[in-house]
């Protein structure tokens, strides 16, 4: 242990850093509150060689048990525990000692609704879809992502870096539900403590487990699948619907926005608060799709989750008639940009008349305003300027 300064300096040193209070960031600590008190006493008195000396910092009373030492459930602040910041807790260990084996019991400070210590952090069970028996529980700081706990529970599975997965919590009615903002907070996602978090990888032929219907095969049997060339894949009519198999036959045979989905690049650019998007639904669903046509695994697919997602959006592709392939065409690239848009919050931009000025400059002007409020992988592949010009019969 470090040599003790003299009480009064200890007293304001420990004083100084409380009273600043917590920054969002830090790390604070918890200390028995009893050995917090009796240590106030001692400096208080100023002798160090007096009998009110605390001894070294004991926080067994805080722990449920000395083999996991989980923390106690419904400690309270000033009654059973005092906080300091890492510094003072330091210093603190370093004059007096703490009790041999006890673990430090460090908290993140957080900002909510308001800056405070995050004395009990939200404990999740975690499991995969394949195989729900293999449980872990952890803890996360509620201003944790659902992406920092995507991560950890790939890293804790051993997941491979090219497999694809998402995330389901279960409710306490037993029904799951997807969690798709991967930058939203476990706060915000109104997650608590006790919910079980599943890990969903997709099958080698591009299916989710949880889409595919109990009666048909189970994973055991993805050896005996067809094997076909990637991309050689029929779409199965569902009344009159070849308009849009025509449509997304054409789409998977663009290489660019095909590699696009087949190596997740939609993922990272999902834009699920565009109030012109879909909530990225439109872009999941139709990765979906290209992942089982070109997953080699199918003579054909049923494009029945797609279909349903369309009709949802767009209640004129509902139902099984047939409709205009182009105008699916429109509604889909266009779906696909909103959601898939890079530009988060889009900015006024003003149009100007060509007022006589050359070609070339108007239409690089006309382009870097469009790309201002516009940036997807649609917009780099599909968008483009042409020039209409108008003359009248009458005036010439």
């Amino acid at each position: 242990m470090a040599e003790e300064p003299g009480l009064q300096t200890q007293r304001r040193r420990i004083e100084e850093r409380r009273n600043r209070g917590p920054r969002d960031g830090e790390v604070w600590m918890l200390v028995e509150q009893r050995w917090f008190q009796v240590w106030s006493e001692h400096v208080k008195e100023g002798d160090q060689n007096a009998s009110t000396n605390p001894g070294p910092i004991d926080n067994s009373k805080l722990f449920a048990d000395t083999e996991t030492y989980k923390l106690k459930e419904q400690l309270m602040e000033n009654v059973d525990y005092t906080l300091v910041p890492l510094e003072a807790w330091e210093e603190l260990v370093s004059w007096y000692g703490k009790a041999p084996e006890q673990p430090a019991i460090d908290r993140k400070v957080i900002r909510l609704s308001s800056t405070k210590v995050e004395v009990y952090p939200v404990e999740l069970t975690l499991c995969q879809y394949r195989n729900m028996d293999e449980l872990e529980t952890q803890s996360f700081s509620r201003a944790s992502t659902i992406d920092t706990i995507h991560k950890h529970m790939r890293q804790a599975f051993q997941v491979p870096g090219e497999e694809e997965t998402r995330l389901w919590v279960k409710n306490s009615d037993g029904s799951c539900e997807r969690l798709r903002n991967l930058q939203s907070t476990v706060n915000n996602s109104c997650l608590c403590s006790g919910q079980t978090l599943i890990m969903e990888s997709r099958n080698p032929d591009g299916m989710w487990p949880s889409s595919r219907p109990h009666n048909l095969r189970s994973s055991a049997d993805d050896q005996d699948y067809y094997q076909g060339q990637p991309g050689v894949c029929g779409l199965s009519n569902l009344g009159n619907t070849c308009f849009m198999n025509s449509a997304l036959q054409c789409l998977s045979s663009t290489p660019p926005l095909t590699d696009y989905f087949l190596t997740c690049g939609y993922l990272e650019e999902l834009n699920l608060e565009n109030p012109l998007g879909m909530q990225g639904e439109i872009a999941e669903a139709y990765a979906d799709i290209i992942k089982q046509m070109w997953s080699g695994r199918h003579y054909s697919i049923i494009p029945r989750i797609f279909k349903m997602r369309v009709g949802h959006f767009a209640p004129q592709f509902s139902g099984y008639q047939q409709h205009d392939s182009q105008e699916l065409l429109a509604f889909l690239l266009d779906g696909l940009h909103e959601d898939l848009n890079r530009v988060r919050q889009k900015e006024y931009v003003e149009l100007r008349d060509a007022e006589g000025r050359p070609d070339q400059v108007v239409a690089a002007e006309a382009w870097e305003n469009h790309r201002r409020r516009n940036d997807s992988i649609i917009v780099d592949i599909f968008h483009g300027l042409f020039k209409s010009t108008l003359i009248c019969p009458q005036c010439t």
